[in-house]
């Protein structure tokens, strides 16, 4: 944790068995950031800092323009409310935005009732991991991603499981 990468990939894997997840590629970019499954080329998350193309800043997940998507695959996203795809995060601290988690659901890796979670977060002006001692320690943080307007792209690993009434709150959408 501390030194600014440039790009960076995860995948969760078992070594109990030879199963390994999509792998997740997520990068800066001028005042952005992007996050990108590797096998399905059509779909990103951006997540847009200031700057004079994005005149608001936000988060948005959609159709990947610079990929070679066919007409079909375009139609694939609905977004019932009209926002076209843009999610406002949630600030769990000043100046830091916990933006996307990824789940690795347990019928993926193993038996059980566990998932491997990737959670996200955006700060400003410095890298934020929460409970960084516990991260450090357990070698579960990823980044930081640097944007040129300041702002950090961190992650952290987790281990949950999938019945626990308080992640329910945490992951339920909106409704």
């Amino acid at each position: 944790m501390g030194r600014v990468e440039e790009a960076i990939c995860v995948a969760a894997y078992s070594t109990s068995a030879p199963v390994c997840s999509y792998t997740y590629r997520w990068w800066a970019a001028g005042t952005s950031f992007y996050l990108k499954q590797r096998s399905l080329d059509a779909i990103k998350i951006s997540l847009h800092g200031p700057d004079l193309r994005h005149p608001e800043p936000g988060f948005k997940l959609g159709i990947d323009s610079s990929a070679q998507a066919t007409a079909h695959e375009k139609l694939l996203w609905r977004f019932d409310d009209g926002a076209m795809g843009w999610f406002p995060g949630r600030e769990i601290a000043r100046g830091v935005r916990h933006v996307v988690r990824i789940r690795v659901p347990w019928d993926t890796m193993q038996a059980g009732r566990r998932a491997v979670d990737f959670d996200f977060f955006l700060a400003e002006g410095r890298p934020y991991w929460p409970n960084s001692r516990q991260i450090r320690k357990n070698r579960a943080g990823l980044g930081p991603l640097r944007n040129s307007a300041g702002q950090y792209l961190t992650a952290a690993c987790y281990h949950r499981t999938t019945f626990d009434p308080a992640m329910a709150k945490v992951t339920q959408g909106r409704g």
